[in-house]
């Protein structure tokens, strides 16, 4: 398997997600891994492939996203692929920051910076 060009960085960090349009109807989950490219979620919810989603992270940051791949991982849980779509400049630079901090404390022997 090749490896990623971002790496990928093992988290638990809780989100809430809607569709784009349908901020209202807020749904739990919570991002399982991370990268400055894409993340995957997992939660409850069978959100559709190729649909954006809009995902509210305690940073805080919002990022609009596509969700590229979906799985079920559990009887009432779905994992899911997603790649950042609308990701300002003010909050891309808080990301990549964010994202550099859990890279240097998750792995400090690797850490490069992103």
């Amino acid at each position: 398997m090749p490896s990623r060009k971002h790496p990928r960085i093992p988290t638990a960090i809780p989100v809430n997600i809607s569709y784009i349009g349908s901020e209202r109807d807020k749904k739990k989950g919570f991002v399982s891994d991370i990268s400055i490219r894409g993340m995957s979620v997992d939660s409850p919810v069978d959100f559709d492939t190729n649909k954006e989603i809009l995902l509210e992270i305690n940073v805080p940051i919002e990022i609009t996203t596509r969700v590229i791949r979906v799985s079920q991982i559990g009887s009432s849980l779905y994992r899911y692929g997603l790649k950042y779509t609308k990701l300002g400049l003010l909050n891309r630079l808080r990301f990549r920051s964010y994202i550099n901090k859990w890279l240097k404390t998750a792995n400090p022997a690797a850490y490069r910076g992103v």
